[in-house]
């Protein structure tokens, strides 16, 4: 049976490397991403914003039929009171980050590392930083390893064709900035008034983003674009050329994409996924039509948890609806981190083979 595992295991990988052999590919990094940093998941974060002592709280309620996004405007609601003009959702911000990376700052400061020095490695031509890159090389090898992708070029051009996330942290920022000194490999884009850098990778912030500290510049952040709360999801998910939305279809379109740390669950990411998979669908059967078949093979990747048998038949086969291959793993924490090494390797090593 572990044999098996392993087998599975490999042969899903050996797929994502023929994709990486002939297309450039897209990552998408999911809130799993940020856990080797010390950030909360979604409940953890209710469960501050709300004060509540425990995050079995936050699951009681959802058992109760309170999503996490309806829990979260409930939170806002009780923060801002009947007091909801700037100040105080001002306020709420702020609290927010806070809550967010609290338990990052005691992280950095277990590693020997001042919280302030990231303030400094804002500036436009800070240099790369040797000490953060191993923080981050050693407490988070997944995201270390992908900022690092980006960085492999072919005629110029990065294999990876763009960076997408709805994480709120600037985890990917500070590591790429460490790495990479200025200038930096990506370009952080979490609005449609910015645009893009020819020379840059393009690393969407779909749900906005809040840096560590407070910034008196509103463009240096989208703290007003963040999606946390049931309104917002709600308005997000009802405006079909809503900005996450197009951004995420051109993505799902143009390239290979390949999820990582992420669950799945989230609605912008399943319709995407439907919508592009009917739409190649539709085109591909018009296109073969006169060979009197459907060419519907899985384009996109995800990767997951190695479970039960049953668990693992279910997930392919719901993946297969959404256009996924998943790319199965035992262990995030070690194997993970491996694999992406494979991936880099994969990247870097095709433009002689092509």
């Amino acid at each position: 049976m572990s044999q098996q595992v392993d087998n599975t295991n490999d042969q899903s990988w050996s797929r994502l490397h023929k994709v990486v052999d002939e297309f450039d590919i897209a990552l998408f990094a999911g809130a799993g991403l940020s856990k080797g940093n010390a950030m909360p998941d979604w409940a953890e974060l209710i469960a501050r914003m709300a004060s509540h002592g425990s995050v079995d709280t936050v699951w009681q309620l959802k058992s109760a039929g309170l999503s996490l996004p309806t829990q979260s405007s409930l939170a806002q609601a009780t923060f801002l009171g009947s007091e909801a003009g700037d100040d105080k959702h001002t306020q709420w911000i702020e609290q927010l980050r806070e809550s967010l990376y609290q338990d990052f700052r005691l992280q950095l400061s277990a590693k020997g590392l001042d919280f302030d020095l990231l303030r400094l490695m804002l500036r436009s031509k800070a240099p790369a930083n040797s000490e953060v890159a191993e923080y981050f090389r050693t407490t988070n090898p997944a995201l270390h390893k992908i900022v690092r992708m980006c960085a492999i070029r072919e005629d110029g051009m990065s294999r990876i064709v763009s960076l997408l996330t709805t994480n709120l942290d600037s985890l990917i920022q500070y590591c790429d900035r460490a790495l990479h000194g200025s200038p930096r490999m990506l370009r952080t884009i979490e609005r449609a008034s910015k645009s893009t850098h020819a020379d840059k990778v393009p690393l969407y912030h779909l749900h906005g983003y809040l840096l560590p500290f407070p910034n008196t510049e509103a463009k240096r952040e989208a703290a007003d674009r963040l999606i946390l709360t049931e309104q917002e999801y709600i308005a997000r998910t009802d405006q079909p050329y809503h900005w996450a939305a197009t951004i995420l279809h051109w993505a799902l379109v143009e390239s290979p994409v390949v999820f990582i740390g992420c669950s799945m669950v989230d609605e912008l990411c399943r319709r995407a996924l439907y919508r592009t998979r009917a739409q190649r669908i539709e085109d591909a059967t018009a296109e073969s039509v006169r060979r009197g078949r459907r060419q519907s093979v899985a384009k996109h990747f995800a990767v997951c948890k190695l479970s039960d048998e049953a668990t693992n038949s279910a997930i392919e086969q719901s993946y297969a609806l959404l256009d996924l291959n998943p790319v199965w793993g035992r262990n995030y924490t070690t194997e993970l981190p491996d694999r992406l090494s494979e991936l880099r390797k994969r990247l870097a090593g095709t433009k002689a083979a092509r």
